[in-house]
């Protein structure tokens, strides 16, 4: 199994500004997935998420790109053993969309990882 970038998430500050902004300069499509968040497809290539930030600085956090793993686990404990940091343990997305987890890597970037199971 490759490990390709799978998903890609974004942080905005209003979900409808941020759709217009990218569907009118790319033609993403987008499909609402409660109050704060909006998944976008690209058409071609990974696809993602626009997250509503309600915070004082909702961008503060920056764009998290998600690497799919078969184990997330297995991944999580090859992570710490390299000097990883796990910020977030597997997490159920939902029946539909899956597992995720996010750690920062050996820089401090946070980035996440993503399994169907």
């Amino acid at each position: 199994m490759g490990h390709g970038i799978c998903h890609i998430e974004i942080p905005c500050k209003d979900l409808q500004r941020i759709k217009d902004f990218y569907g009118s300069i790319f033609g993403w499509t987008f499909t609402d997935s409660g109050e704060m968040y909006t998944v976008f497809s690209t058409g071609e290539g990974p696809g993602g998420g626009f997250d509503l930030r309600t915070d004082s600085d909702p961008v503060s956090r920056s764009i998290v790109l998600y690497i799919e793993v078969e184990d997330i686990p297995l991944y999580l404990e090859k992570i710490s053993g390299a000097g990883g940091k796990i910020i977030q343990e597997k997490t159920e997305i939902s029946k539909e969309f899956g597992y995720c987890a996010l750690f920062a890597d050996s820089e401090g970037n946070t980035l996440g990882i993503w399994s169907e199971t």
